[in-house]
């Protein structure tokens, strides 16, 4: 399926005071809705539903301070984008929940990268090499600056604030 919200288009140069707003407006309505849906309950139902991902909104409550008229197709899009970021969030939470039970009481050597990957994969557990280079790298620069591994996903984020 293609990702028609993504495309590059090149946009009139005499509308660019338009579109910023636009833009602006689109930000901070995603932010909001990430702000609100940042919580482990969130991820658990994102990635437990298995339709669209603006589905799993209120198609309406998300935009109501802002106290203006949005088109629908506007909220689902920009539904389906957070939607979307939350779901591969909840992915690479699943991956540091599976690495977690196999990590060494040290830094993360080269061998133990490849130790990671084959118990994963022997426990039927897929996720790309890259996507499980990437948290492992994490992991290390949470371990160089603590002297430990994190104890939740939220935490190697750096974020404080989970609801």
């Amino acid at each position: 399926m293609s990702d028609h919200l993504s495309l590059p288009i090149r946009l009139p140069d005499e509308d660019a005071e338009r579109f910023g707003r636009l833009a602006t407006l689109t930000q901070h309505a995603a932010t909001r809705v990430l702000e609100v849906h940042w919580t482990p309950a969130h991820l658990d139902g994102i990635a437990d539903s298995s339709h669209q991902a603006w589905t799993y909104f209120d198609e309406h409550e998300p935009f109501e301070e802002l106290d203006l008229y949005l088109p629908s197709r506007f909220r689902r899009c920009v539904l389906q984008k957070v939607g979307e970021t939350l779901r591969s969030q909840a992915d690479r939470r699943d991956a540091f929940r599976s690495i977690q039970a196999i990590l060494p009481d040290h830094n993360i050597r080269r061998i133990h990268r490849r130790r990671i990957k084959e118990t994963l994969w022997d426990d039927g557990d897929y996720f790309s090499s890259g996507y499980v280079d990437t948290l492992i790298n994490q992991l290390n620069t949470f371990y160089d600056r603590h002297g430990r591994y994190p104890a939740t996903y939220f935490e190697l984020l750096g974020l404080s604030r989970v609801r």
